[in-house]
């Protein structure tokens, strides 16, 4: 019974051993192609990012302006703000989006390769979006 239990110990111990050395076989099997588009992928987040404290400066500078459009009762220019406000939304959404999508690691191989062409896409998608409502909202104040 003893030996039982220690042979299925040494096989268990084994079986857990195998898979440890797949998944870090998995992670270091990148390619260097894979490797330029995670970077490109990631420069492209970078250069996004930051630019969320200046859309939420945005907002705030357009909710105050929404806030003096209603006490001046115009209806034109709320409607405005309210759909630069909507643009901006937009934009905050598709960055947490993207980056709460973004798994490169979760795949390996050729599957991993196509990942990445279409994130490489996806997130210059991402950033028209964002660079296209800040500036629509800027637009507001020039």
């Amino acid at each position: 019974m003893k030996n039982l239990h220690f042979l299925l110990l040494i096989i268990f111990v084994f079986i857990i051993s195998c898979n440890n050395e797949n998944e870090e076989s998995s992670v270091s099997d990148d390619t260097p192609e894979m490797i330029d588009y995670k970077d490109s992928i990631m420069t492209i987040h970078d250069r996004v990012m930051p630019k969320m404290s200046q859309l939420e400066n945005l907002r705030k500078k357009l909710t105050a302006e929404r806030k003096k459009q209603i006490s001046a009762k115009n209806n034109e220019q709320l409607q405005k703000i309210n759909h630069l406000l909507g643009e901006l939304n937009k934009s905050e959404n598709a960055m947490w989006d993207w980056m709460h999508n973004y798994q490169p690691d979760s795949l390996a191989g050729n599957t991993k390769m196509i990942y990445l062409k279409r994130e490489l896409h996806s997130v210059k998608q991402m950033e028209e979006i964002v660079l296209s409502g800040m500036a629509k909202a800027q637009s507001y104040f020039n």
